[in-house]
């Protein structure tokens, strides 16, 4: 099996710009403020609650903003929405 080389983000939106079908997307265990569209026909997983580094989880990211999919599916895991 082929892996993806880790590419950072500043944010979860910039990353899911450029996300392809079944990614994963590790977001660090911090807020994250704005709203957010998913409107691309592919499935993708916002894991959430990493540490700085990406070793471990602790706790979980928090979306303070507006979620909408319009297309395609978001998973969340780890990660709440205010």
């Amino acid at each position: 099996m082929q892996s993806s080389p880790t590419v950072l983000f500043a944010d979860p939106f910039a990353a899911l710009l450029q996300a392809i079908d079944d990614d994963v997307v590790q977001l660090q265990g911090v807020p994250f403020a704005g709203d957010l569209t998913f409107d691309r026909d592919i499935r993708v997983r916002l894991q959430g609650g990493y540490d700085c580094a990406y070793n471990a989880t602790a706790g979980g990211a928090v979306l303070t903003g507006k979620l909408t999919v319009t297309k395609g599916t978001l998973r969340l895991d780890g990660v709440r929405l205010r």
